[in-house]
């Protein structure tokens, strides 16, 4: 199990170096044939509707993350029309994806913390409510929020696993200690 996790973690590094040094930044990715190639794919294989409301026209391709670039599967993208790809992008932090070797080792190191912040956090709440932990989050859904650090309830809707009520119920204390782990 810890070799599977090592090979992953090495494998991501290296696609990590080889998408800078093929594109550059995420921008540049976005503008290449490549990603246009994608686009067209995804969209020759969706249901040809907005998937936050149901507009069929105008049609864009909106990553959920960035941990995949370059590889991107199906589910690691959003099918949304342009008015709301543009509502998200307007109320939301877009940043430029260019990292060098240390940044990247300091983030990996903020989010591991973050994730077993979340982890622990989840563990009482659950203790607390008396019931399993997974049903308050999936561990799937602690490393998104670890990995895209969300500073706003907007953010935290957009990481798959989080919805209205959970974002009710647990919104503020996962922006909390997404923001500052060690605070829990």
């Amino acid at each position: 199990m810890l070799l599977n996790k090592y090979k992953r973690l090495r494998s991501w590094r290296e696609g990590r170096k080889d998408f800078i040094q093929k594109y550059g930044n995420y921008w540049n990715y976005i503008k290449s044939s490549d990603w246009q190639k994608k686009c067209e794919d995804f969209l020759e294989g969706s249901k040809k509707e907005c998937g936050w409301c149901g507009s069929k026209k105008n049609l864009q391709v909106h990553h959920k993350h960035y941990t995949t670039l370059g590889s991107e599967k199906r589910r690691d993208v959003n099918i949304v029309c342009k008015r709301c790809h543009k509502s998200h992008h307007d109320n939301s932090e877009i940043f430029l994806i260019n990292i060098n070797p240390v940044d990247m080792q300091e983030n990996e190191n903020q989010r591991a913390e973050r994730f077993s912040e979340l982890k622990i956090w989840r563990l009482k709440k659950a203790r607390k409510m008396h019931k399993p932990a997974f049903l308050i989050f999936h561990d799937k859904t602690l490393k998104e929020i670890s990995m895209s650090n969300p500073s706003n309830e907007e953010d935290l809707l957009w990481i798959s696993g989080v919805g209205q009520t959970k974002l009710r119920e647990y919104g503020t204390e996962i922006i909390r200690i997404a923001q500052e782990p060690s605070l829990l």
